[in-house]
């Protein structure tokens, strides 16, 4: 669906704590509220909430912006309109939004946090990484900032930088495999293009798979370092692995494909080679375009 980790859904959702769509579910209008507090900003969020619950998702964004304009100054309805416009892949809504709600509250961990992660939706890597840089200034030790970062240099193709954040993550927690990972797709990339031994990638591969088993990631690198060595057979189940945890990736369909032509798998190369034009264009029509006005 996007170049970002889905993981990075849920750090956003942790920098944000209590969002919108975790609060008990509403069915109806709440006959209990006087008419007088119809245009709260809480009675808008519970409208919003049941709206998107049933899936009128234009109707729940209405009513969140009504309630920033009621109370422009309460972070946490900003936070609601970006997880619902996000989860809609509304990404240059998500950061106007957070663009504005940053003018209004710029000392906001929170509100910055979740701009720096619509920055590196959208690929503007320069603000994304500028803006990690700056949070981690003030909360230097916050594994999902790292996280982020090295996400940031990771799609940037900055592996020197990626890999120093992979080992400040290891060194912090050894149990966190984001630090794994992200070191071993550093060692792939930097070693792979000396023509170097791919050993330690391998090594930090297997670790991430360790401790985060269903992370299809880190089974589409185990089966591109194994296509390196030409295990092409290894390489077809770590790549089908993949594709099981995650069927919206394009790229895993097409190295399975390729991996599955190696070995003269012709016909399953073929299916392989369909489903990873399927995907791709389900890729792109993925982005929904929804008008935001905050103000």
């Amino acid at each position: 669906m996007t170049l970002v980790h889905p993981k990075c859904f849920g750090l956003l959702a942790a920098a944000s704590c209590s969002m919108m769509l975790a609060t008990p579910q509403l069915t109806q209008r709440p006959t209990w509220v006087e008419d007088r507090q119809l245009d709260s900003p809480a009675w808008h969020r519970m409208a919003a909430e049941t709206h998107y619950r049933q899936g009128r998702v234009e109707q729940a964004i209405d009513h969140l912006q009504r309630a920033i304009r009621l109370a422009p100054d309460s972070e946490q309805y900003y936070l609601d309109l970006g997880q619902v416009l996000s989860e809609s892949n509304a990404r240059t809504a998500v950061v106007a939004v957070f663009e504005a709600a940053r003018k209004i509250l710029p000392a906001s961990f929170r509100i910055r946090s979740a701009l720096a992660v619509a920055y590196l939706k959208v690929r503007d890597f320069e603000k994304a990484r500028n803006m990690f840089l700056d949070l981690l200034e003030s909360a230097p030790n916050d594994e999902s900032l790292l996280s982020l970062l090295a996400e940031c240099y990771d799609i940037s193709s900055d592996w020197e930088n990626a890999a120093s954040i992979a080992a400040r993550l290891r060194a912090q927690s050894s149990r966190n495999s984001a630090g794994w990972y992200y070191g071993a797709k550093a060692e792939y990339e930097l070693r792979r293009q000396q023509g170097w031994s791919l050993e330690t990638a391998l090594e930090y591969t297997r670790r991430a798979l360790q401790l985060g088993p269903d992370d299809w990631r880190s089974h589409l690198l185990l089966g591109k370092l194994l296509a390196e060595t030409n295990e092409d057979e290894q390489a077809v189940a770590a790549f089908q692995k993949a594709i099981a945890l995650n069927q919206q990736n394009p790229n895993a369909y097409y190295l399975l494909a390729r991996a599955l032509q190696r070995l003269g798998r012709n016909k399953d190369s073929a299916e392989a080679f369909r489903a990873y034009r399927r995907a791709k264009a389900a890729q792109a029509d993925s982005q929904r375009r929804l008008v935001v006005e905050v103000r």
